[in-house]
């Protein structure tokens, strides 16, 4: 029988990071948690089977250890944030070689990095020669940056997938001429906003932490984006592939609103999640369908007024999960409801019956990965106005 450290393993090589270059996304965050936090040294370390190794690294010069003496293999076996304010003080760490020779280590707190499933491939580290604590808010600041490490391994993956398959098969020149449409169309305004934060982090106290949270929200929304044009040319070339896992409806449904909320806040907007009566247990792929979720719910954050309310529920329904997105904008046509799902539509009239031009990928994804996973996606009006975007899954009868 496979054990969890196997799966753990198998999910590393999964993501064809092994031993390759370190991109560039990587070097900025290790470079901006280097900054941000005063660390000399900050690493995204990764865990092989006997071994930690350095996927991105500042202030240190080695590229990898043994894994006996890494701090990160702790890290994640903890399944938590881990925090050493002295590590000669620490009966796991006071004869480390680490800490008794270079590089010194006596403060060290690491993120685990996970993927979908679960598993922890490595940490986003920060390493300081002297002691030190780290605050709760500064921990908070750390973890949003480890999520963005997370969605870069992610896409990692995903890419070498596409790769792969556009090895194998044909690609045609209007199939290049419509990917590079679609990533121009979806990401100039995201990274153009990320450009001009970046550019202002220069600033100290809290107008920095503004900034980084800005920086983080933008970040986050790019990467969904460009996640979701690549698992769009997976599904066109049948290379979308499902990792299911047993979940509930409820805690992802919530998880994702809150996420959510934070960029409704900007429009003074709210997201209310309407609780749930009972466990809805279902196999789904956690990523993409949490990331249908926020899409439905971004798409009415960004077409409902301003100060408006959004209402995301989950229930069953004739042997299904259905989660529902309620919106207070100006109710679709009936034509425009089938229109909407397809890629850059926005629905009748010159600017669209949400009122707004460019809807963009996000509903074309949200019904490819629903229709993958043998369920349906659709809108209909909504019963106090606006309209309601839903999602359909199977359920096991047994659940």
């Amino acid at each position: 029988m496979e054990t969890d450290e196997a799966r753990r393993i198998k999910a590393l090589q999964d993501y064809r990071v092994l031993d390759t270059a370190a991109e560039e996304v990587f070097d900025s965050i290790t470079e901006l948690a280097s900054a941000i936090f005063k660390t000399p040294i900050a690493l995204v370390s990764l865990i092989d089977e006997h071994r930690q190794w350095f996927k991105s690294k500042v202030g240190l010069e080695v590229s990898e250890t043994p894994r006996s003496v890494a701090f990160c293999d702790h890290a994640i076996r903890a399944n938590e944030t881990m925090v050493v304010p002295d590590a000669t003080q620490d009966p796991r760490f006071k004869n480390n070689p680490l800490v008794v020779n270079e590089p010194f280590v006596r403060f060290y707190c690491g993120v685990p990095l996970r993927t979908p499933e679960g598993h922890n491939l490595g940490t986003l580290c920060l390493i300081d020669k002297k002691p030190r604590t780290i605050s709760e808010r500064e921990r908070r600041g750390l973890e949003a940056l480890a999520r963005q490490v997370e969605a870069g391994l992610e896409m990692r993956r995903r890419l070498v997938l596409l790769e792969e398959s556009l090895e194998t098969q044909r690609a045609t020149q209007q199939s290049r001429e419509l990917l590079a449409s679609m990533l121009v169309h979806d990401l100039r305004g995201p990274l153009t906003t990320i450009t001009l934060i970046a550019s202002g982090l220069h600033t100290e106290g809290p107008a920095l932490e503004q900034d980084l949270e800005d920086l983080v929200l933008e970040a986050e929304r790019s990467q969904r984006m460009l996640t979701d044009v690549l698992d769009i040319c997976l599904y066109g070339l049948g290379q979308l592939r499902l990792r299911r896992v047993r979940l509930v409806a409820g805690p992802l449904l919530t998880a994702v609103a809150r996420r959510v909320a934070a960029r409704a806040r900007v429009r003074k907007q709210t997201v209310r999640v309407e609780p749930s009566t009972e466990d809805l247990n279902l196999d789904a792929d956690p990523e993409l369908l949490g990331r249908v979720i926020e899409n439905l719910l971004t798409n009415a954050m960004q077409h409902g007024p301003v100060g408006g309310e959004i209402v995301a529920s989950a229930s069953r329904v004739n042997g299904s999960v259905r989660f529902e997105v309620r919106d207070q904008g100006k109710p679709l046509s009936p034509e425009a409801r089938v229109a909407v799902f397809a890629p850059f539509e926005s629905g009748a009239g010159p600017h669209g019956s949400h009122g707004m031009r460019n809807v963009g990928l996000g509903l074309t994804f949200c019904r490819m990965a629903v229709e993958a996973h043998g369920g349906r996606v659709a809108v209909e009006p909504g019963a106090s106005g606006g309209n309601c975007f839903f999602v359909e899954l199977p359920i096991d009868a047994s659940a």
